[in-house]
């Protein structure tokens, strides 16, 4: 399994999907546990999960990682149209 180069060799992970439905809407999950969406198909989320993934293997420390969750969270702009971008500020405002 593909691993970055910020994560330990003695960690086992397993690989998830981590694209899913909730209230008629997709989601992503981030390894960071951080979940992005809403999407308004499963076509869309899984592909700004890759666009995000392709983002976060170019970095190297957490810091760096959380930054560019956040900004890509708040620079998509194919949220479907019941994305609460106050839930996100509240993430932001809490890390």
């Amino acid at each position: 399994m593909a691993k970055r180069h910020t994560d330990e060799d003695e960690v086992l992970r397993f690989q998830t999907d981590r694209v899913y439905k909730a209230n008629g809407d997709w989601y992503f999950n981030t390894r960071e546990n951080i979940q992005v969406g809403p999407y308004a198909s499963e076509t869309i989320a899984r592909f700004h999960g890759s666009e995000l993934i392709n983002q976060l293997k170019k970095l190297s420390n957490e810091e760096e990682i959380l930054v560019a969750i956040r900004n890509f969270a708040f620079d998509t702009t194919d949220y479907s149209s019941d994305f609460d971008p106050s839930q996100f500020m509240d993430y932001v405002a809490n890390d």
